[in-house]
């Protein structure tokens, strides 16, 4: 008795919301990381893709730096 129960107890169409809002939070942390991380563009001016202008702005800080 127990066990039919048990295996009442769990609603399949709760474990598929449940599997979908793990998958969502998921793919929401790893661009939010990307985002965070530099990988993916911040809409600087001539930044495209993966920011080719991103070396000019670079090189730019580490030249006041340096100077």
């Amino acid at each position: 008795m127990q066990r039919v129960e048990a295996q009442a107890a769990i609603k399949p169409d709760q474990l598929l919301k449940e599997t979908i809002r793990i998958a969502i939070s998921a793919v929401a942390y790893a661009i939010g990381f990307a985002f965070l991380g530099g990988v993916l563009p911040r809409g600087q001016a001539g930044g495209a893709g993966f920011l080719p202008g991103r070396n000019v702005v670079d090189q730019a800080f580490f030249d006041d730096l340096a100077g």
